[in-house]
């Protein structure tokens, strides 16, 4: 009956997005990710973690049935743009435009120096595994929702773009409203204005030009001190 429900509200969203599309100009759309795990629906972000384990999360991604990398780090966050400012955010994912078409993956504390977060194509499939080789299962949430869903060792996790488009009507273009609501709510960028020279000031002058030579690096003693 869930499931019907879920059905009959895309169709809803469908009707909504037949009828408003031709009528707003500033008509943008977002899409969703499916999780096959009792069919999940997710605007803003998948989080995998490693839950109350103390060990590293190991987990193997695939995109497009190609390897990817490994992940040993606290988790991972699976974000559309319409998330990349939350949890994404704050593991030191970018932010991304609500315009722009694409999938983040950001991972969580990762125990590298190298691993940084990437994006890829919003149609790109990906499988996410918690391979054998893992000391511990992992942890699943999507949207922030509870309870999370455990992932046991050997399980494979599949994200793809379901094709269902969010239709949102702005009284602006909702990029320009996106870069808005940054600055109000998350004070990006902000910082005291740098002022001008005053009219009766001039720039600070360089500093005078010395001739160097090879004797102010050689070492002398004196006083029992040591100059450089």
């Amino acid at each position: 009956n869930d499931t019907n429900n879920i059905d009959d509200n895309d169709n809803d969203t469908n009707n909504i997005d037949n009828n408003e599309k031709d009528n707003t100009d500033s008509h943008t759309t977002t899409k969703y990710l499916d999780i096959d795990i009792g069919l999940q629906s997710v605007l803003n972000d998948v989080v995998i973690t490693r839950g109350l384990s103390p060990s590293l999360c190991k987990l193997h991604c695939h995109v497009d049935s190609q390897p990817v990398s490994v992940f040993q780090s606290d988790g991972l966050i699976i974000s559309t743009p319409s998330g990349s400012t939350a949890y994404n955010l704050s593991a030191g994912g970018t932010m991304v435009a609500p315009s722009v078409g694409c999938t983040l993956l950001t991972p969580i504390a990762p125990h590298s120096l190298s691993s940084r977060p990437v994006g890829i194509h919003e149609d790109s499939k990906i499988q996410v595994t918690v391979p054998k080789s893992a000391r511990s299962n992992a942890f699943v949430s999507f949207d922030g929702r509870e309870p999370m869903v455990e992932l046991p060792v050997g399980y494979v996790l599949e994200i793809e773009p379901c094709g269902l488009r969010l239709p949102l009507l702005t009284k602006h273009n909702y990029d320009h409203q996106w870069f808005q609501s940054l600055v109000t709510k998350l004070g990006w960028n902000a910082r005291v204005d740098q002022k001008p020279y005053d009219e009766n000031e001039m720039a600070p002058a360089p500093s005078a030009k010395r001739r160097v030579s090879s004797s102010d690096f050689e070492p002398t003693t004196g006083g029992g001190k040591t100059r450089m």
